[in-house]
Order: C-alpha cells, then structure tokens, then sequence
C-alpha cells in the first residue's frame, strides 16, 4: 500500500509531499515547457492552409517513421504533421515540420544528442516520441483518436477577433481532495485566430480541458471544457476588458520602490513597472481569483497576502470592469546563495546547471535555475526567504559529477558555499554486436548509471557522462525490443576511459500468460516476476523481472536467454523482491505461453458502477479511489483512474479494516460512500454510484463586532471525511461561494490570520440547490506562554498543541503546517516564549512537550480580548 502523510487542519486533510527530482525527471519538466513553447512557435496563420515542408538545416542519420492509426490504418497524403525534436545534447530545437507521404512515412533526422519530436494532426491526439541516440530501426507511431476542437473568438462588442493566441491544456485533477492530489495541466495544442476569429486545434482527448484565449488588447480568458466523446467541439470565448488592481510596492523598510516589475503570479508576459514613488496600475486581467507579485532588483520577490500574515500570495478576486486599489506588495530582503565549483586541483569547472528546491511557502526568482560561469561561481537569487527554510541543489553537467547540496537559508541570508568538488565523469567505447557477433550499427547501448551514447554504422559506440562506480551496459535492438543485450558488472573511475567493450546482442522470446485467483477470476494489477531458475532468492538488483498485469490480468515478458525461468506473484520481502509465500512460482521455458498463475485474494475486492445524475448513462472515464481509515481519520489512499465504456470498476485493496469509495469525474461533484468494514479476502459491490452537479455554499465571514473579513480561507468537511479541494478566499465585501459539493452535511471552517477558527455546523447541502451560510468570528483571546526548566532556565524547542471542544478530538499537531503564520509559532524561541495571537476564547486544553522533559498538560479558560498569560516550569526526565 502506498504510504500518504496527512496533515488534518480540524478535520481537513492536507498531504504533505516533497519530491527530489533526479536529473531525468528534471529534464522533463524542462522539457515540458520547451514543448509548450515550441507547440505555440509553430501554429500556422491559417490552419486550414498547407505549410512549405521545410528540413532542418543539418543533414545527418534519419530514421524512418510510420504514423498509424489505432487499427494499423496509416494516415496519409500530409495529414500527419511531425515537429522535429528537440536536441538534448545541444539543449535547443533543430527547427522545421515534416509531413506522412501516400504511405504514412517521413523520414526524420536524428538529433546529434537524442531528444524528442511530436506528431500532430487535427482528429488525433498530439504524440510525443523520444528519441534514444543511435536508434534507427523504424519507428511506429499510433496516433490516439480525440474529438477535433475548433474555438471562435469575439472581442467584447461581439466582432470576431484575429490573432488571438489560443491554447489548450489538460485541467485534470487526479485524487482526493485533502489527502493526495496532483494537477496534470499539460499543454495539448495552440493556433492563432484568422480573420473570422477562428482557431482550429488538434484533437482534445475524453475528459475535462482549458481552452486559454489571449489578446493584448484584452483580458485572458480560461474556459474549462469537459469532453464526454470524439465528436466535434465547437467553442465561442467573448474576451473581457477586465480588470485592474493598483497599489505601491515597498521595501522591506517600507520604502516605496521604483520601476518594480509587477504582474500576474504564473503570467509574467502581462506586467507594469512602478512609477518613481512606487505606485502601480495593472490592467486587462482574468475575471476571478488572480495572485498579484513583484519584483525588483536587490530584493526578494514580494506578493500581495504577506502583510495579510499568510505567508503566501493570497488570490484578489476581480468582477468585470472592477478596479481594486490599495493591494500593495512589500517586498522580501534578498537572499542569495552563491558558490564556486572546482575540480580537486581547482581548476574551475563552466556549465554546471544548478537547481534550487526550497521548502516552505517561498516564492522563487527565475533565478531558481543558474549555469556556471567560466570562473566555476555561480549566484542564486535575489529570492526571498521569509522563515528559515531547508534549500536543495542539485547539478548537472554533461562531463562532470557534483553532490546534491543541503542548506538552510535564513531571511535576508546572503549564503557562500565556498568551494564544490566536481569530478569529471568518464568515457565507455566498444562495440555492439549482433546475435551473429559481427558489429551492428543497429540499435543502442547505454549505462545504467547514466551517460549519453553516440551510436556509429560500424556497431562502435562512445557513452560520455559516466559517472564513477559501478555500472552495465544494456543494448536494444528492434521497435519491441526483439533483441537486447546485458554486459558483466563493470566499473569506472572519475574521468576513466574504458576502452574495447563489447557487447552482444540476442534474440529475446516472450514468456506470457495470466494471473486467476483461486476461482478463476483475472487479476489485475498484480506484479509478476521471472528470473533464471537457477538463481535463488534473496534476488540482486535487476535479476528479477517484473512487469504487472493489465487490466485483463494478462502479462508478457521478454527474456534475452534460452533455458528455464522461475516465474510467479512476486513481494517484497526483507528489503528485496521474491516470490509470494501464497502463490508458489512455477518453472518454464523460454518462450513459453499461456502460463497460469494462481494468487489468493489477500486483501479484499472492491467493485461498483458510475453514471451520470443528467442522463443516467454510464461515465466513461473517471476515478475510483480507495480510501482507507485509521480510526475516522483518512490515512491512505489508492489511486484508480478508470476508462471503461460501462463505467465499471474493480480494484483490490491490500489489506483489510475500514474503507470507502471515493469516486469523481470531469464536470461532476465528487461522491464519497460511508466508510464500511472489509474482511480479509471479501469482495464488497458498492453498487451504482450517481454523480451530479453538485450543490453550492455561499455566504459571509463576519468578526466579532459583524463586519465583513476579508481574505480568509473556506473549508468544508463532511463526517465522511470529505473536504474541497479548491479553498476560495473572501473577497473585500467577505463574500464566498464554494461549487459542485457532493449532497450531504458539512461543517464550514474559515481560517484567518487575525482571528481564531471559525465554525458552523450541519449545513444540509442538496443537489443543485444553493445553501447560505454567515460565519462569524469570536474575539481572539491572545496567549503568551514562557517555558523554563526547573531551575529557571528558559528553554528553547518547547512544543507547543492545544486543542478545543469545537475540535475534539483534533489537536493542533495534527493541522499545525496548514495554519498561516500569522497564528504564530509552535516552538518556543531562545528566550523560552512563544505567543499565539489568536486563540479562541474558553477551555482550551494544552499540552507542552519537549525531547528529555516530562510532558505537561494544562487546561486553560482564555478570556476574549485580553493577553493571556502562561508561565510553565518543565521536569527533566
């Protein structure tokens, strides 16, 4: 089961995931944006007009590509248009678009340093290929089929508009609101309008969809779309004049500050500058919610909602026409963190990439990301760093090898490294040979630790970027791997050139077969392993081959080897991967077919349908995510994304206890069953599950004397534990309005810097029926708490968890990350104080531990209004 960490702010999950990407992953998302760039670069003026096919500007090895459809079909006559890839080894686009002759072919040329092309054409799915270094069998690509989008554009008169710039992103929400959820916001296509403010885009896949216009005359516009089949969509976008914000941006002195560059968070192509007395107007903006940030040289970034004591960019939201004054931005101290990379003889090393990773609510300069200059220093920032926060580096360079780096940045920090010892990678040449050991210039070759390879027609090959230690080399040949090729253990040292390897190819035979449970059901989404019979568990790294059933519970195997092969369920067991002590491992040939394997139901099954409330049908693609309960506490969750033409679904949970159904799809509200208990090996039929539009909570959050609040943060939380996972803020009159809310009782929090948690109860929300609901504040009741050991030493690194009657049995401790600074801290400072500034008035439970200290309790009645005093002495255990 995957382990999720929850973080419940009264009820309210929040995960709390930090991810270290490597160098490949970091690679993608740069990539991504090139590709969104690129995509956009290459629209026509009229799409229905055929291009000049143009070719790179440099000739070399080519590669032949089929573009088919699903059924085999291929897809002719220039239908099929390739955008040329992009270099990974000169990190640039080549430029120039091809187009499928009468046969469904075009030959593209290969990119010195591997890298990537798309395909385009206006009925299929975009398709993205990579491109491996030396590959230069034939390359099939299946276009999926998607529903053709065509959008019309107006101006606010109602006349069509040319040149508008059109996009189209996926807007595509994957798990559970509060506890594990990613955006998937992936740019799909782009045109331009003609002069009847047409943009004709490529096909938009089976779920919900962005279509972004943007003018310079106008405000952006977003438009969310939800696909339900491939017909044709047609879209009609009326751009807005907007709206606008104005305000002064200051220093941290509270200086004004001019010819600071202010703009959208996450838009910076539509910006201002700040006059000389540091006051701004930004115009043409979104309607809705938009974040407002500056920046100016010597200084941190600054947004608006760090005065407010969120600690974060808090959202403005904007009406048609409206303009909204005093939204002033302070900006952060700089901070800087700078450094020098040499080699051991300190010879300085250029073109070292260095990406920075902060934790915490930083937001980062685009100087997030530097490159070495030819003196080896590199300077990161001016970025703003509000708290003390843990900062990551990670570098990357073709030749040479530097250590991920671990520091903590300080406000205002101006932070040297000093000296970073890189190393220089090395240099693997040898030769591939085919099955018959003659060389082959077919195919290719790689470590396993990583480097770049440069694949020649007379089977030689140079793999650069090595980095010291143990590796192997692996080689491929053929579209499905029909041949491939695995050389010893080998090892290298810092800038090592290891010369004369040689590496043989073999054919490769498909072990294949399914996994039943012991009544002949198909398993789906079971691992299965096969390894050489003669080996015995524990089983080293990459001995054991494991793939996972499909969704008929079908797998299939390549094996490089003649001979027999152990093959069965595996699990992991004692820190490595063997074979389940339930389902014994059964031995066969290479090449062998049909292979049964028989796997116990461990856990239990969950099963069920979805449809549509509108229509009743069923709904083809959605989620069905399995939720599992510690106590009434969401505390795992496993991720389903379903596409099946019945809305069926069917999964396996890995253990049995208390589990719920939470199921959601594009344009509906999601749908949480009551949590029920599984027995070991059950299968349990939720039946049909009916997703509607939802209904709809709005109203007011007013203090204490009733006047509206502005900028605080809504919640909600049903007693199934089911929470929203957009949290609007109030606008200036203290207006909210939370959308598409599965049926049921809920209980509203508003959280505010300035006031203690606000909660109403009981709200019955019903389908398409629209609930008001006024949140009033009670006054804060502040405490100022001092700790000290016996003797009367003050002591740093208390902690600090309260909880109360409206949240039993929460504790602070369990939301403590979610709440905005201007709560105050939970750790007493170096003077043994810690103040929380806004705590609701009454009983109020406390509790102060710290690590070689008793804990201590106390109970508290806090008076509104007035400074609470709390002066605790703590027993060394």
């Amino acid at each position: 089961m995957r382990i999720v960490v929850l973080i419940i702010l009264a009820g309210l999950g929040v995960a709390a995931v930090s991810i270290f990407l490597g160098e490949a992953d970091h690679e993608r998302r740069r990539l991504r944006k090139a590709e969104a760039d690129a995509l956009a670069a290459k629209q026509d003026a009229a799409a229905d007009e055929k291009p000049a096919e143009t070719e790179p500007a440099k000739d070399g090895v080519r590669v032949k590509v089929t573009v088919k459809t699903a059924d085999g079909k291929p897809i002719v006559d220039g239908e099929a248009r390739v955008l040329i890839g992009y270099d990974l080894k000169k990190r640039e686009w080549l430029g120039g678009e091809l187009r499928t002759d009468e046969n469904g072919e075009v030959e593209v040329p290969m990119p010195e340093g591997g890298g990537i092309l798309f395909v385009r054409h206006q009925k299929f799915r975009l398709k993205q290929h990579w491109l491996r270094v030396g590959y230069t069998d034939p390359i099939e690509i299946v276009l999926d089929p998607g529903a053709p989008l065509r959008v019309i554009v107006f101006d606010p008169g109602r006349k069509p508009l040319a040149g508008v710039e059109v996009t189209v992103r996926l807007d595509e929400e994957t798990g559970v609101a509060g506890m594990w959820s990613w955006k998937d916001d992936a740019q799909l296509d782009g045109a331009r309008t003609d002069s009847d403010g047409v943009a004709r885009l490529g096909a938009a896949p089976v779920g919900q969809i962005v279509v972004r216009a943007s003018h310079t005359d106008f405000a952006p516009t977003n438009k969310s779309i939800v696909i339900n089949d491939l017909e044709p969509v047609e879209e009609v976008i009326v751009l807005d004049l907007g709206g606008t914000v104005t305000g002064s941006v200051l220093s941290p002195n509270r200086d004004p500050v001019g010819g600071a560059r202010v703009h959208l968070r996450g838009d910076d192509t539509r910006y201002t500058k700040t006059k000389a007395d540091g006051t701004y107007i930004l115009e043409a903006l979104p309607i809705g919610a938009v974040e407002v940030v500056a920046r100016a040289d010597g200084f941190g970034p600054g947004y608006f909602g760090d005065e407010l004591g969120w600690g974060e960019p808090v959202p403005i939201r904007l009406k048609s026409g409206e303009t909204q004054t005093g939204i002033d931005i302070v900006l952060s101290q700089a901070a800087y963190l700078r450094g020098r990379i040499v080699m051991k003889d300190k010879t300085p090393v250029e073109g070292v990439n260095i990406n920075l990773g902060v934790s915490g609510n930083v937001l980062r300069d685009r100087s997030a990301s530097v490159v070495t200059d030819k003196d080896g220093r590199f300077v990161l920032g001016p970025w703003g760093v509000r708290k003390k926060s843990r900062v990551w580096l990670s570098f990357w360079s073709v030749k040479h090898s530097v250590a991920n780096k671990q520091t903590d940045m300080q406000p205002g920090e101006d932070k040297d490294l000093g000296e970073l010892i890189a190393s220089l990678r090395g240099v693997v040449r040898g030769t591939l040979l085919g099955p018959d050991g003659k060389p082959t210039g077919e195919g290719s070759v790689w470590a396993s630790g990583g480097g770049r390879t440069e694949m020649r027609e007379d089977g030689t090959f140079e793999i650069t970027g090595v980095p010291a230690g143990e590796f192997v080399l692996r080689g491929t040949r053929g579209k499905n791997g029909e041949f491939t090729a695995r050389s010893d253990k080998l090892k290298i040292a810092n800038g090592q050139v290891l010369e004369g390897i040689t590496v043989r190819l073999s054919k490769t035979q498909v072990i294949s077969g399914v996994v039943l449970t012991p009544t002949g059901e198909l398993r789906a989404k079971v691992s299965v392993g096969i390894v050489k019979a003669d080996l015995e568990p524990p089983y080293k790294s990459g001995a054991l081959n494991r793939v996972t059933t499909d969704s008929d519970g079908k797998f299939s195997v390549r094996v490089s080897q003649d001979g027999e092969y152990r093959v069965g369920v595996t699990d992991w067991i004692d820190g490595g991967w063997g074979f389940h002590a339930e389902s014994p491992p059964t031995t066969v040939d290479a090449g062998a077919e049909g292979v049964e394997l028989t796997y116990p139901v461990l856990g239990a099954v969950l099963k069920g349908s979805v449809v549509s409330k509108r229509d009743g049908k069923p709904i083809k693609k959605f989620q069905a995510n399995f939720v599992y309960f510690k106590s009434f506490i969401p505390w795992n969750v496993d991720i389903n994304q379903i596409e099946d033409a019945q809305g069926r679904f069917q999964g396996e949970v890995d253990e049995p206890g208390s589990w719920a159904v939470d199921v959601s799809a594009p344009g509906h509200a999601s749908f949480r069953t009551q949590a029920f208990a599984l027995k070991r090996g059950e299968i349990k039929d939720v039946g049909v599950i009916r997703l509607g539009d939802g209904g709809i909570i709005r109203g007011k959050v007013l203090d204490h004397t009733g006047r509206p609040v502005q900028y605080a943060r809504i919640n909600i939380l049903s007693p199934k534990m089911e929470t929203n996972s957009n949290q609007p803020f109030t606008d200036r009159e203290g207006a909210f309005h939370v959308a598409g809310i599965a049926p049921g009782l809920y209980t509203v929090f508003a959280v505010s810097p300035s006031h203690p948690l606000g909660i109403v109860r009981n709200i019955d929300v019903k389908e398409a029926v629209e609930t008001v609901v006024d949140v009033q504040f009670l006054q804060s009741s502040p405490l100022h708490v001092r700790v000290r050991d016996a003797e009367g030493n003050p002591l740093e690194g208390v902690k600090f968890i309260y909880t109360f009657d409206a949240v039993r049995p929460l504790t602070s401790d369990m939301f403590r990350s979610y709440l905005p600074p201007g709560y105050g801290g939970h750790k007493t400072g170096p003077d043994g104080r810690l103040v929380k500034p806004a705590l609701p008035p009454g009983p109020i439970s406390i509790t102060l531990k710290k690590t070689g200290y008793r804990p201590r309790r106390k109970t508290m009645d806090l008076k509104p209004g007035e400074v609470n005093q709390l002066d605790v002495r703590l027993q060394a255990e």
